[in-house]
């Protein structure tokens, strides 16, 4: 299990490393992104470059996709929407923390818990559905970005009627076999 999660980890690290290359100014040109899961059609509004470098992670317990994030001093971090049985958790049970910002998890652990450790921070949101969005290691001067995005988070059921998504505008990864699916062709 740990194997997958730095697997994701070396994966978002190419993509903010081809994003950090291509832009200082990060933080701009928001742009709206929609994700299918199960029968829920999340909505979030993103920098651009983060949705352009997003990847779509799969491997048998689930999905991933994660967002590079790049401060504009050239600090590198992720946001990432998670299929509960994809992503171990250990990080969301945190204890050795600088500073607990809020905790709203209850027994079935859905809810929102914010921290701040060595001056990055933490944040974890778990719906009933499974569907986890977390960022980690988020540099101050980002904080306010990555916030606006999560306050743009809707979900919906899925309708018969809604247009399918675009899948080629993600990279696609196979964990289970470390093969690269497609590249996105933006």
């Amino acid at each position: 299990m740990k194997l997958k999660g730095y697997i994701i980890a070396i994966s978002a690290l190419l993509y903010i490393s081809l994003a950090s290359a291509e832009s200082r100014n990060f933080s701009d040109n928001i742009m709206p992104d929609t994700i299918d899961y199960n029968r829920t059609r999340l909505f979030l509004e993103a920098p651009q470059l983060s949705i352009k470098y997003s990847s779509l992670n799969y491997c048998a317990e689930g999905f991933a996709i994660g967002y590079p994030i790049i401060s504009p001093s050239g600090e590198k971090s992720s946001l990432w929407v998670d299929d509960i049985r994809m992503h171990h958790l250990e990080s969301m049970y945190e204890t050795d923390i600088d500073q607990e910002l809020w905790n709203t998890l209850n027994q079935d652990l859905v809810g929102s818990r914010c921290y701040v450790k060595n001056g990055l921070y933490y944040r974890f949101d778990r719906f009933h559905d499974g569907l986890i969005i977390y960022y980690e290691a988020i540099p101050e001067e980002m904080r306010n970005v990555v916030d606006n995005i999560m306050k743009s988070v809707k979900m919906r059921p899925q309708k018969s009627d809604d247009i399918p998504l675009n899948r080629n505008k993600r990279t696609e990864y196979d964990m289970d076999n470390n093969t690269l699916i497609r590249k996105n062709t933006p």
